[in-house]
């Protein structure tokens, strides 16, 4: 591959990754991200206000993604296209190479570190498969299923040397271009290119800091310290079936309340039977949000208050929420009664 050749595939590869990078960001939910982190690590760090946990969230999302999509985006199509070989001949191979001899299955990782048990034996299987389907077609070939890492300097264990092949970082990259310095080459095309693309990242970066922030309040305190028992019990509490709230509907005159009723039905649990119900309508873990506050107020206790000078028909929702539960309660404002 010429220098040109390749100096065009990095670009690619770049355009290629940011993009991800990009749609990874946007597409983000914040609580999803809370269920998955440590809150008792982000406290014992020191971690207090809204903004701080904010920016811990962000950047391990950020440090851990980044690894996967880089080794799925960059280096798969970089290995892909600089191999010359089959693409994606079968599940679990990346790329297929055929001498006159063998025939190389290879499985393109990121990071040397990447499996654990479960995942080394997944791709076992996967080129098990393939192996099976290659000596079918009874070419006398040699099959040698590969591992292949782009960066690092990994050996091969003696655990597993018995499975597939483990190479990485310049011993990979020879092995699928037949050059030396191919892995130099390759960090030398980046100069200059990944400022266009960093600035859109930043962008999109900032835009989700904005966009959780106000969803973080949910979690916090007026002065913008962290509810840590709301939050943990958010990210370790028992999970539920279903939520309701009753009535689920009702026409309310101008200045009146009604009280609503949330209930909670429980997953089975030792001690706890499938379909028991709790009453949570004064649970602390309860938030209730309304859609039209202008005219319609909800306490922390569930009670709906019409605003006197609310305008008969006006329609409003008052949504119940826990974890990712939600159910909801539709009022509509009747006419006040005629004074005698």
């Amino acid at each position: 591959m010429t220098d040109l050749e390749l100096e065009k595939l990095v670009d690619q590869a770049l355009h290629a990754f940011y993009t991800r990078r990009i749609e990874g960001l946007e597409s983000l939910e914040l609580k999803d991200i809370l269920k998955r982190k440590n809150p008792y690590l982000y406290r014992a760090i020191g971690v207090e206000t809204g903004d701080q946990l904010l920016t811990e969230l962000l950047q391990a999302h950020v440090s851990s993604s980044d690894e996967g999509i880089f080794g799925e985006i960059f280096f798969e199509m970089l290995a892909e296209k600089a191999s010359g070989g089959h693409i994606r001949p079968a599940r679990g191979v990346d790329v297929g190479i055929e001498t006159d001899s063998c025939y190389k299955a290879i499985a393109v990782k990121s990071s040397p570190n990447i499996f654990n048990s479960q995942s080394r034996g997944q791709q076992q299987r996967d080129f098990d498969e393939m192996m099976r389907t290659w000596r079918n077609k009874k070419t006398g070939k040699e099959f040698i299923p590969i591992v292949g890492y782009g960066y690092g300097d990994k050996r091969q264990s003696e655990r597993n040397k018995n499975t597939f092949k483990e190479i990485s970082g310049q011993e990979f990259w020879e092995e699928l271009t037949n050059d030396p310095e191919f892995y130099r080459r390759i960090i030398k095309m980046m100069e200059g290119k990944t400022a266009k693309y960093a600035k859109k990242y930043q962008q999109a970066f900032q835009d989700a800091v904005t966009r959780f922030r106000d969803k973080l309040n949910e979690f916090c305190f007026s002065d913008g310290k962290i509810n840590w028992d709301k939050l943990v019990h958010f990210n370790s509490g028992k999970q539920i079936k279903s939520l309701k709230v009753y009535p689920k509907s009702k026409s309310l005159r101008p200045g009146e309340s009604l009280q609503l009723m949330v209930q909670a039905t429980l997953f089975e649990t030792e001690g706890s039977p499938a379909g028991k119900t709790v009453d949570m309508t004064d649970s602390p873990e309860i938030t209730y949000v309304v859609s039209e506050p202008e005219f319609v107020t909800v306490n922390s206790h569930g009670l709906v208050t019409i605003d006197p000078g609310a305008s008969p028909g006006h329609q409003a929702k008052v949504t119940a929420i826990y974890k990712n539960k939600t159910a909801t309660f539709n009022l509509k404002v009747a006419k006040s009664r005629r004074r005698k």
